[in-house]
């Protein structure tokens, strides 16, 4: 739905991730529980301005003795929280930054003060040729990447695993139209790519170029 669309951007460090104005993350109280599967379904928080540190408002319950929250706010989060995303294989970008919707970041707090922490990992890639109209990451060794994962706590750090894995995370316009040169983040779960990686380059005549 278009309420629920994120733009959260990355900072010109390539380090940093930066709010953007109108974000959204999906805060969990335990105000809203589903009855049946004693899931917390949440309540939408949004990003009043953009930054590295912004006021994220919304509506919670403030008896609340802990609060969670994830970003997207397409997240959820089960009776034994753990949150439950998507890392898209398929990722639209612009050079210099991420996809949208696909840094997924978790927070707890027992107060208004949230500091989420990232789960997924980046891996940047410098096009320096023209006539490139997508990128495709592939582990060597078929690492799993993108696709829906679980995220649990672990020692106040999250730990996310895969849950219905896919094996590519690919870039590209979303009109389709020629890469401008410049750098690229493919947004991925954290891997270790034992083997080394590969990018393939799909050409906007319909070949492909490898680079190992």
């Amino acid at each position: 739905y278009a309420e629920d669309m994120t733009k959260t951007s990355l900072g010109s460090d390539g380090a940093s991730v930066l709010w953007n104005q109108g974000d959204k993350v999906r805060v969990f109280d335990g105000s809203n529980v589903n009855a049946e599967t004693g899931a917390d379904r949440g309540q939408i928080f949004t990003a009043q301005a953009s930054g590295s540190s912004v006021v994220i408002s919304g509506s919670a319950d403030p008896a609340s003795e802990e609060y969670f929250a994830i970003y997207p706010s397409t997240g959820s989060m089960n009776a034994s929280q753990e949150f439950s995303a998507n890392i898209p294989s398929q990722q639209i970008v612009s050079a210099g930054s991420f996809a949208a919707d696909c840094a997924v970041m978790v927070a707890k707090a027992s107060g208004e003060d949230m500091n989420f922490r990232n789960v997924t990992a980046l891996v940047e890639f410098n096009l320096q040729v023209g006539k490139v109209k997508s990128l495709t990451l592939i582990g060597n060794n078929n690492e799993k990447l993108t696709g829906s994962i679980k995220v649990n706590w672990n020692n106040d750090l999250p730990l996310a695993k895969s849950n219905v894995p896919e094996m590519t995370a690919t870039l590209r316009r979303e009109d389709g139209q020629e890469l401008s040169t410049g750098k690229y983040y493919f947004t991925i779960l954290p891997t270790n790519f034992s083997k080394g990686f590969s990018v393939v380059l799909g050409m906007t005549d319909g070949t492909q170029k490898i680079v190992r």
